[in-house]
């Protein structure tokens, strides 16, 4: 996968990256707005765990869902640029979500609360195995 970051007031999201830019009306390079969001998107292929910290290193945190709207938004951006979360694994983004710690929820890899919408597409985020 790559990485996709988001950055904001927290973080960045890898294989796409994204910033939170509630309050801004640009984004700072190499970030492009999308929605109240700023991407970084690097086409480098990564694992979760390298991509996190790539996204972490720029001051931002992988890509969450918040919404319909934000999943359009979103989905629009990626393929504006060639890519896609919605089709096989190896040519997606990563996401800011886990269940590394219960096996069971997907929960916000920045805090460990609830993921506020997980609508995604057809079978993703795919399950958690016990």
């Amino acid at each position: 996968n790559m990485s996709m970051c988001i950055k904001g007031s927290f973080g960045f999201l890898l294989i796409a990256l994204i910033l939170e830019c509630a309050n801004a009306q640009t984004c700072p390079l190499p970030f492009s707005r999308v929605g109240n969001k700023c991407y970084h998107v690097s086409l480098q292929e990564a694992n979760w765990h390298v991509a996190d910290r790539s996204c972490r290193k720029l001051g931002a945190e992988l890509m969450v869902l918040d919404n319909q709207e934000d999943k359009l938004l979103t989905t629009t951006f990626l393929k504006s640029m060639g890519l896609s979360f919605t089709q096989s694994w190896h040519h997606s983004v990563w996401a800011g979500i886990n269940c590394l710690g219960n096996r069971r929820t997907f929960l916000l890899a920045r805090n460990g609360e609830t993921v506020p919408y997980l609508n995604w597409v057809p079978l993703e985020p795919k399950l958690c195995r016990t």
